[in-house]
């Protein structure tokens, strides 16, 4: 879990190539927001993950609403000696 002054996240490595991020708490599927995660690669847009910089990522996955629970799928696998610290479990 990622942990900020004022937030608690489950922004998880889940395997060497996904993440799991959920969006800020107010974010709807149906949101401007949400459809431009959703759809960022037919809109022409890339999507660098606020974690470490690992790379790019898509869209896998989403579910929920406030916040959206997001899977990413980076375009490059997290390097080896990264992976144990970021995941779940290994």
């Amino acid at each position: 879990m990622f942990f900020d002054d004022a937030t608690q996240c489950d922004d998880v490595a889940i395997s060497p190539w996904e993440f799991h991020w959920e969006s800020q708490s107010l974010t709807r599927e149906a949101s401007a927001t949400g459809q431009r995660y959703i759809h960022h690669v037919e809109r022409g847009s890339r999507v660098l993950l606020p974690f470490l910089c690992l790379g790019f990522a898509d869209d896998v996955s989403h579910q929920g609403e406030r916040p959206m629970a997001i899977r990413w799928r980076w375009q490059r696998a997290i390097p080896g000696a990264l992976y144990p610290e970021l995941a779940v479990a290994v």
